[in-house]
């Protein structure tokens, strides 16, 4: 508990050092423009691309999406924290759950690194497959721009199929290829 009252109080002190900016009806997080939106508007727009595109190419986008959020996300807090590496991963890890993001733990910061999140926002009890695809775009975009080079991740393990809690690996897609056991999730990977 100690670590999400962290999270939460961080939010404070970057409104208070003026890194948050509510003006002229707009949203700045270390200036990187923000907006408020439900989680049910997000999974309803996520659900949408998969009907239209089928399930498959619908996760990809979604995907693809996180992973451009991801990224942009990081990129915005260094500038405020000067953290690099695995400091900023487990930065970015905090970050997120202080935003509602679920309760994120970092058990391997690396590059090929594991993370678990418990109360995903993303997950859909009784899909039957995993389901949180932009959580994962974003993890593998925020590694990505950390460690300057292209980092996917799968999702082995979700609410959503069944699990009690979301369990995500990073890697490169050799990996994800060469690994016995992770290469059956290979197809959560965009093209």
């Amino acid at each position: 508990m100690s670590g999400m009252v962290w999270d939460y109080f961080h939010y404070a002190n970057l409104a208070r050092k003026g890194l948050i900016s509510f003006k002229n009806g707009r949203i700045t997080v270390t200036g990187l423009r923000v907006f408020l939106v439900d989680v049910d508007s997000l999974q309803g727009l996520s659900d949408r691309l998969k009907e239209k595109f089928g399930e498959e190419t619908g996760a990809k986008a979604v995907y693809d999406a996180g992973r451009g959020a991801g990224s942009r996300a990081t990129r915005a807090h260094r500038r405020f924290s000067k953290k690099s590496g695995e400091e900023q991963a487990r930065y970015m890890a905090k970050m997120a759950s202080g935003a509602g993001w679920g309760r994120i733990r970092v058990l391997d910061a690396s590059p090929d690194g594991e993370i678990v999140v418990e109360d995903s926002p993303f997950r859909r009890r009784g899909a039957g497959r995993p389901s949180c695809d932009f959580l994962r775009g974003f993890l593998a975009g925020a590694a990505s721009y950390i460690y300057r080079r292209r980092i996917d991740c799968v999702e082995t393990e979700c609410v959503s199929a069944g699990s009690k809690k979301c369990r995500f690996v990073l890697g490169s897609r050799q990996k994800f290829s060469r690994n016995a056991k992770l290469r059956k999730f290979r197809n959560q990977l965009a093209g």
